[in-house]
């Protein structure tokens, strides 16, 4: 428990008593309808958080000129005025950090309370607000993993929705700094008002200690609900992200909740062998076309019922759910390459069609009186821009593709207890053997090899290296000398194992590729060498 979450959970105790308010609050915001239809869309909600900012920051930086200048002039600001002054550099750069997120925070579409006073507001905004009123200041993890969990219990949230939580705490911190600094006049007041604002100060420093990290999995219900896959809890870190983001995407998709998502897909593994067994097909590969599917029969046929019944769901009303609205054509991959040729055609002609006609009109100015000078530079230019025109759109296009077409990382294996005897895996290097030179460094790279890897590398963890050689191309099949090489080369393997793996499985192998005839090439060669 780090110094924010101490300092933060006696102001919450402080304050609430037992604690139970946060439980209590949460539970009662719990019951207020969340608008999950008309989602507005993370372009709008970040511009608009950008814009909330730039008018705190203009109204923040108002206030700090005009105190700053009746400071200067021996002329008292007020309390308030005066930690301003003193302090607006913490200020500043917290206003900064809220900046570079709203750049860098990837809003997507979040969903909106419908009902009350904050109708039209972003739950997770209104939901941190809540909590730092509550625990007056920024909220411990204890606390915001506490109020959160209760929350959830009847609503819960989105993997966006959760990833924002530090920055929503920081936009609450914000807002309670800008209603304390922008409150017109002194008086009375002034005094708490400034130690008010000296608490805030303090409470976005404390939202800069903390690590979030561990929380924001912890409160994530989609990724507790993965967690029972063993294809998800074999994944690192960054492959688990990917399981996240899919879920989410499809969500929006479909409509369907996160959870929906994930239990369709354990559904859709169930009974299955091979890759369709894991929740990742389902998710990240071939299955995902099948499981949006299902999610869409799932959503039609609840509202047959909910229709024959009478009551129309609050989440269906303004949508079509008709299956068209989400329908779209996959294309073959020879589709694909047909319609990426035609399109580099077409940027070839309109490039070369410009540079054409104004050679054809530079040929009539020079030569007026000859109108086949005109026909002959046109088509010269074609004939001679052509290539340079292809080459020109295929760099285009290749800038191009990028842009549209998002690389997709692969899965990868968090491996943390090893590859283990399931995974044994066989790390082989290459190599010419021409001398006893090469035999030893052979040797030396693949010790290099194997301490590289040596969290992995141990000998019940699965992960074996060998020197896969060979000699070169001989009109002969053996040459003098090559026996003697060879037998320095399983001597240096010996040694390996001696020192690296005594008494245990070895790990170190020398593969040698006895030289066969090759009928193309007239000669002598290592088996299948060519194929690499």
């Amino acid at each position: 428990m780090n110094r924010f979450d101490n300092e933060s959970r006696r102001t919450a105790e402080a304050r609430n008593g037992n604690g139970g308010e946060l439980g209590a609050a949460a539970r009662e915001l719990s019951k207020i309808a969340v608008e999950e239809t008309k989602r507005t869309t993370g372009l709008s909600q970040r511009a608009a958080y950008r814009k909330r900012l730039f008018e705190m920051r203009r109204g923040l930086n108002g206030e700090y000129r005009r105190n700053y200048a009746l400071a200067a002039g021996s002329v008292f600001c007020g309390a308030v005025g005066e930690v301003l002054v003193n302090e607006y550099y913490r200020v500043e750069k917290q206003l900064r950090i809220a900046a570079a997120e709203a750049e860098s925070l990837k809003f997507g579409r979040l969903p909106c309370f419908s009902a009350g006073e904050a109708a039209g507001s972003l739950r997770c905004a209104v939901l941190a607000k809540k909590l730092c009123e509550l625990c007056g200041g920024a909220p411990g993890i204890g606390s915001v993993v506490e109020f959160f969990d209760e929350y959830q219990q009847n609503r819960p949230l989105t993997t966006r929705e959760i990833q924002l939580l530090p920055a929503m705490l920081r936009r609450a911190e914000l807002e309670t700094l800008y209603g304390i600094v922008c409150t017109s006049g002194d008086g009375p007041l002034g005094t708490g008002r400034a130690a008010a604002l000296q608490n805030v100060l303090a409470a976005l420093s404390r939202i800069d200690d903390a690590d979030f990290s561990e929380c924001i999995q912890n409160l994530n219900i989609t990724r507790r609900r993965l967690a029972d896959a063993a294809d998800f809890s074999a994944s690192d870190e960054s492959t688990q992200q990917l399981y996240l983001k899919a879920a989410a995407e499809i969500s929006e998709r479909t409509s369907a909740s996160e959870q929906t998502v994930v239990r369709k897909a354990f559904e859709l593994s169930k009974g299955r062998t091979g890759r369709r067994a894991l929740v990742g097909c389902s998710l990240l590969a071939e299955g995902k076309p099948e499981l949006i599917r299902a999610l869409r029969a799932e959503k039609k046929r609840l509202k047959g019922l909910k229709n024959d019944n009478g009551a129309n769901s609050p989440s269906d009303s303004g949508k079509r759910t008709d299956v068209q609205k989400h329908k779209c054509v996959k294309l073959s991959n020879s589709a694909k390459c047909a319609l990426l040729t035609v399109f580099e055609a077409l940027l070839a002609a309109a490039l070369l069609v410009p540079a054409a006609a104004a050679a054809g009109r530079l040929g009539s100015a020079f030569f007026s009186s000859n109108t086949r000078v005109s026909a002959w530079f046109t088509a010269l230019t074609v004939i001679f821009g052509l290539m340079p025109a292809l080459s020109a759109a295929f760099a285009i296009e290749a800038r191009l593709m990028p842009v549209f077409k998002k690389p997709r990382p692969l899965p990868r294996l968090s491996l943390r207890g090893g590859i283990g005897e399931e995974n044994r895996t066989l790390v082989a290097v290459p190599v010419l053997i021409t001398s006893e030179k090469s035999v030893r460094q052979a040797a030396e790279t693949l010790e290099a090899h194997y301490l590289a890897a040596q969290d992995f590398a141990a000998a019940n963890c699965g992960a074996e290296f060998a020197i896969l050689a060979d000699f070169p191309d001989s009109a002969e099949k053996t040459k003098q000398g090559e026996a003697e090489l060879i037998e320095l080369a399983k001597k240096l393997i010996d040694d390996l194992n001696s020192r690296f793996c005594a008494g245990g499985r070895p790990v170190f192998h020398y593969l040698h590729r006895e030289r066969v005839f090759n009928s193309a090439d007239g000669v002598y060669m290592g088996r299948e060498r060519k194929r690499g």
